[in-house]
C-alpha cells in the first residue's frame, strides 16, 4: 500500500512505473493501486497493459520488451516509458540484477523522481553501489527492533526444541520414514505444537 500511496503523491508530476520482482507482486500492488482508486495497468507475462498513469511491471518483462523493440524497429518500449517522470523499485535488492541496473541508468535515466524499497539492504558493497548508482543514496530507514517497539511488528520469542531420537538407522531413508512417519514420535510433535499453539501466532519450521 506504501507503493499506491507514493504514486497518489506525485500525480501531479506524470505517469509513474513500479517495478517489482515477479508478476504475483504485480497482482498485489494492483490491488492496493485499485483500492486507492488510480488509473493503473499491468505489463506481465500474461496480461499486457500499457499507456496508463501508472504501470506496475516485472524488470524480466521490460527487459524483453526493450529487446523485441530494437529487434524489430518497434516504438513500443519509447511508448511505453513515455513520460515517466517517477520510478518505484519494490524489493530494491534485486536491482542489483544487471538488466535493472541498465534500465534504471539508461532508459530511465531522466526520471526525476526515484524510490527504492526493501527490507533488505545488501550488505556487500559493490551490490549496495550498483542500487546507489540506479536509485541514489538511502534517504530513510528503520529497524526491526523499532518496529516492534511501536507494536507494527510481533515481537518475537525463537524456542529451539531439539528431539532426542536415539533410534539406529541403516541409511536415509530409514530415517526419513522414521521422522515422518513414526506413530510415537508423531504424536509427540503435535501434541507440543497443540500447546504452543495456544499462547499466540505461531510460525514452526521443521
Amino acid at each position: 500500500i506504501i507503493t499506491a500511496a507514493l504514486c497518489q503523491l506525485v500525480e501531479p508530476y506524470g505517469r509513474t512505473l513500479t517495478i517489482v520482482p515477479n508478476k504475483s507482486l504485480v497482482t498485489q500492488t494492483e490491488e492496493d493501486f485499485v483500492a486507492c482508486n488510480l488509473d493503473v495497468g499491468v505489463y506481465y507475462g500474461d496480461r499486457k497493459e500499457l499507456g496508463r498513469f501508472n504501470t506496475i511491471a516485472t524488470w524480466q518483462s521490460l527487459n524483453v520488451l526493450e529487446k523485441k523493440s530494437k529487434d524489430e524497429h518497434s516504438e513500443a518500449f519509447a511508448e511505453a516509458i513515455k513520460g515517466i517522470n517517477t520510478v518505484i523499485i519494490d524489493e530494491v535488492h534485486m536491482a542489483k540484477a544487471e538488466v535493472l541496473k541498465n534500465l534504471l541508468t539508461r532508459n530511465l535515466k531522466n526520471a526525476p523522481i526515484r524510490w527504492g524499497l526493501t527490507g533488505t539492504v545488501p550488505r556487500e558493497k559493490f551490490e549496495f553501489e550498483s542500487i546507489h548508482a540506479s536509485l541514489g543514496p538511502v534517504v530513510g530507514s528503520i529497524t526491526a527492533k523499532s518496529l516492534q517497539d511501536q507494536g507494527v511488528l510481533s515481537a518475537c520469542h525463537v524456542n529451539v526444541c531439539q528431539l532426542i531420537d536415539v533410534v539406529a538407522h541403516s541409511d536415509y531413508q530409514g530415517e526419513l520414514k522414521y521422522l515422518t512417519s513414526d506413530p510415537a514420535r508423531l504424536e509427540y510433535i503435535a501434541g507440543m505444537l497443540n500447546k504452543v499453539s495456544q499462547t499466540g501466532n505461531t510460525l514452526i519450521l521443521v
